[in-house]
């Protein structure tokens, strides 16, 4: 009874370290590897929408300075228009490079916190995966343990039926 019982004990461990354990480590594997799948992708759609908002800015910020340029050539009058729609031009330019500059700022802002996101995540598993790896080997021991106390009672109870 008590043989069959330790037996029954011993295969539920062995299916947990044989098939639960690397099961769920490979679970924990894919999940990691989706997360990161997912930052990368959130990472890239969000830098390609910022560079392509500086390049549009930047785009917007030299025609401004070319129409105004253009602007200048002109005769008295239109000179004198050029100047008061420079007057304009001048704040709404400005503007559009502190946009630009606070465009970019965000931009490094967003990549550091991303990187330190990474680095949290990365941490994380490969703890979790220490911690699983230090179960299976404290599991392991716990087997051989039984399996030592199964064949010493098993030898006991030989040696005591031979007696017998």
């Amino acid at each position: 009874m008590l043989h069959d019982d330790m037996e029954k004990a011993q295969e539920r461990i062995r299916d947990k370290v044989e098939r639960q354990i690397p099961q769920d480590l490979n679970e924990l594997s894919a999940k990691a590897d989706n997360i990161k799948h997912q930052m990368n992708t959130r990472i890239d759609k969000e830098e390609e929408e910022r560079y392509l908002a500086i390049r549009e800015l930047q785009e917007a910020f030299s025609k401004l300075q070319t129409q105004a340029a253009i602007g200048g050539r002109d005769s008295s009058a239109t000179v004198r228009e050029a100047s008061s729609h420079n007057e304009v031009l001048l704040p709404v330019m400005n503007s559009m490079r502190r946009d630009v500059d606070e465009c970019k700022v965000a931009i490094k802002k967003l990549a550091e916190s991303i990187a330190t996101v990474k680095n949290v995540l990365d941490k994380k598993i490969n703890t979790e995966i220490r911690q699983r790896e230090h179960d299976v080997a404290t599991i392991n021991q716990r087997i051989n343990t039984i399996n030592t106390t199964r064949d010493t009672n098993r030898d006991t109870t030989r040696t005591a039926v031979s007696d017998y």
